[in-house]
């Protein structure tokens, strides 16, 4: 099937629908028009034509990002988040699901479990005595959208302009907190992400002078269902370039952290060659002398962190040493703690009961299955082998457990020891690790009986709807204890 009959395809009617069932109905963010998802159902069927008509005809536009900032730490300038309206967010995530309809049937994309097996691997192969790592500097803001739309390119061709012309709308549509457009000229600070600034309302992030029309003229809005994969566009020529480097070296890269592992000659010689493949990109990578945090080059046998692992590869072989040697760092570790003091400290405050405590806090613990995908703290970091984290994490539970000022010593949670045993060897078969896709109604029924969230047991739509909404919120809350640590 020819790659615009693919997109039409994506684009019907009936695909539109099922996306939005499946992949926006639950969201609740909205976007600068303020309207829910449950808002937007009621007018689905017009709404989808609408999309349907217009994406095929490319004459569809999107609407202002609203903006979200995340904090990054002190002294240091926020992560600027991009969410657009429930509409926006459907047409994305099915420019999202076609992309990857493409890419998928050429590439693979590593997570980030994978890519700690392979540097495992990588530390045991003998003649290589150097580890650097490196960083590329504002990734995602960096992408310059002329090399993008070259890049996208490379897979479609003359008579799908359709589909580049969609993709670059929508990274060109710029990000504020306004509700004006910002048309006006002058100096100041403007509503878009993007280096036009004016004297609409709201704030955005870059000062100067221009017309000001909100437009982001440079960039991968953050945040969108499409940045991960046009990132992946981008970058995906240097990374094959250096996958398939005749040097002794073993590259990997995960957004913006880059690995080389290999011979110190030749180390070298792929750090000079890599900043000057970004250079040509448009992107800039840290100075290792600079910002010794960020990039750095070390012996093998020094400690090193990547991805938020810990490894320790002066332990020599990988592959039969009991001592550990793959860990996780400490500030990922204490996120987790205090998290986990925040459930107590949330169930005192709002005079929950122990039920609804005691499947939060199991939550915390196992993760779960959704969506056919892990989520949680150790589905990320299951490639550690220092399981004494794993026994101090279940002695701390215990801890705050056994705290008087909280009156939960009866309460007896579930183990971080047992979860990572049940992950590697029972896999999703594990019935300790709750699968949210395979619970029966009666199953869904219990857990908004333990959340207190009322229901009536008659109304199987209104207990489904209730349940996913909780849901998602709860996973949501899990992958905020895997957000960077500054």
């Amino acid at each position: 099937m020819s790659h615009i009959k693919e997109f039409e395809k994506v684009f019907s009617e009936s695909s539109l629908k099922e996306i939005f069932e499946t992949h926006i109905s639950h969201k609740h963010s909205t976007g600068v028009d303020n309207r829910t998802a449950k808002s937007f159902a009621k007018d689905l069927d017009n709404q989808i034509s609408i999309i349907h008509r217009k994406v095929l005809d490319g004459t569809y536009n999107f609407s202002r990002y609203k903006q979200k900032l995340i904090s990054k730490g002190a002294n240091k300038f926020p992560r600027i988040i991009s969410i657009p309206t429930i509409r926006d967010k459907l047409v994305l995530k099915a420019v999202q699901i076609f992309l990857h309809q493409v890419l998928d049937k050429h590439v693979t994309f590593d997570t980030p479990q994978a890519l700690t097996r392979e540097v495992k691997k990588t530390l045991d192969i003998s003649g290589f005595d150097k580890i650097l790592k490196l960083d590329v500097s504002e990734f995602y803001p960096s992408i310059n959208h002329k090399k993008l739309a070259s890049s996208l390119g490379t897979y479609f061709k003359s008579g799908t302009e359709i589909i580049s012309d969609l993709i670059l709308k929508g990274i060109a549509t710029g990000t504020g907190t306004g509700t004006g457009t910002g048309t006006g000229t002058g100096t100041g600070t403007g509503t878009g992400t993007g280096t036009g600034t004016g004297t609409g309302t709201g704030t955005g992030t870059g000062t100067g002078t221009g017309t000001g029309t909100g437009e982001n003229k440079k960039g991968v809005p953050q945040g969108l269902a499409i940045s991960n994969i046009l990132a992946y566009i981008y970058f995906k020529s240097i990374d094959h370039r250096f996958n398939k480097s005749t040097l002794n070296i073993k590259y990997f890269r995960y957004v913006d952290d880059v690995l080389i592992i290999g011979a110190s000659h030749d180390v070298i010689a792929t750090e000079l060659d890599f900043i000057k493949k970004c250079k040509q990109k448009g992107l800039k990578v840290h100075d290792r002398h600079k910002v010794p945090e960020k990039c750095v080059l070390l012996d093998k046998g020094e400690p090193f962190s990547f991805l938020g692992y810990l490894y320790y590869p002066e332990k020599k072989d990988f592959s039969k040493a009991k001592t550990p040697k793959v860990s996780v760092k400490e500030q990922s570790l204490q996120k987790l703690r205090n998290s986990i003091i925040g459930l107590f400290i949330s169930y005192q405050r709002k005079n929950k009961t122990s039920a609804y405590l005691m499947w939060r806090l199991n939550l915390r613990i196992t993760g779960c299955i959704i969506d056919h995908t892990r989520k949680g703290w150790l589905a990320f970091f299951s490639e550690i082998d220092d399981l004494d984290v794993l026994f101090t994490l279940d002695y701390f539970v215990q801890s705050i457990v056994s705290d008087k000022r909280f009156s939960t010593s009866k309460l007896k949670p579930r183990s971080f020891v047992k979860t990572y045993y049940e992950m590697k060897y029972k896999q999703k078969h594990s019935t300790y690790i709750p699968n949210f896709d395979d619970f029966s109604i009666e199953s869904k029924k219990r857990t908004l009986k333990d959340l207190g969230i009322p229901f009536n047991p008659a109304n199987e739509e209104q207990v489904e709807g209730k349940f996913w909404k909780a849901i998602r919120r709860e996973t949501k809350e899990l992958e905020q204890d895997l957000l960077p640590v500054s």
